[in-house]
C-alpha cells in the first residue's frame, strides 16, 4: 500500500511539473540555459512573482515543506502516515502555480519531505530515513 501511495504522490509531482512546461516538449525547455531563481521556506506572493517576471526570471524552483499547513507537513498531510493531499494545501498550491503562471514564469517543484521521510529541518535536526528501509510486506497469492 505504502508503495502504491509513494507511486501515486511521484506521478502527481510529474503531472505538475508537466503542467507548468506545457507551452513546448518539456525536455526541449530545458536544452536553453535559462534565468532562474529558489524560493524557499514561504508561499510566495503574486507581488514576488511580478518582480520575478520584472527581473527576467524565467523558472522558479519552489520548494513547498516549511509552507502554512492545517496538517504537520504541507502537501502529506503527515508524512509518517500519509494518507492523501490536504485539500486546502492543494489548493495553496494550485494558486500559487496560477499566479506564476500569469507571469509566465516556469516552476519546478522540489520536495523534500515524502512519505515515510520527513526533512531533517522539520524533524527537530534528525534524519529520517525509513524510506530508505522500507521493505514491503509480501502477500501469498492464492491458487
Amino acid at each position: 500500500m505504502n508503495r502504491l501511495l509513494l507511486t501515486l504522490f511521484v506521478m502527481f509531482n510529474v503531472f505538475i511539473i508537466s503542467f507548468g512546461c506545457s507551452d513546448e516538449n518539456n525536455a526541449d525547455y530545458w536544452q536553453t540555459q535559462r534565468k532562474g531563481a529558489n524560493f524557499f521556506n514561504k508561499t510566495p506572493t503574486e507581488d514576488w512573482f511580478i518582480a520575478a517576471k520584472e527581473a527576467g526570471i524565467q523558472f522558479a524552483r519552489l520548494c513547498c515543506d516549511k509552507w502554512q499547513s492545517e496538517s504537520r507537513d504541507f502537501l502529506l498531510g503527515d508524512a509518517d502516515s500519509f494518507r492523501m493531499i490536504p485539500v486546502a494545501d492543494f489548493e495553496v498550491l494550485k494558486n500559487t502555480l496560477d499566479q506564476a503562471n500569469r507571469h509566465n514564469v516556469k516552476i519546478v517543484i522540489t520536495l523534500l519531505s515524502l512519505p515515510g521521510s520527513r526533512w531533517k529541518q522539520n524533524n527537530h535536526d534528525q534524519d529520517d530515513l525509513r524510506i530508505w528501509h522500507y521493505q514491503p510486506k509480501r502477500v501469498s497469492k492464492e491458487v
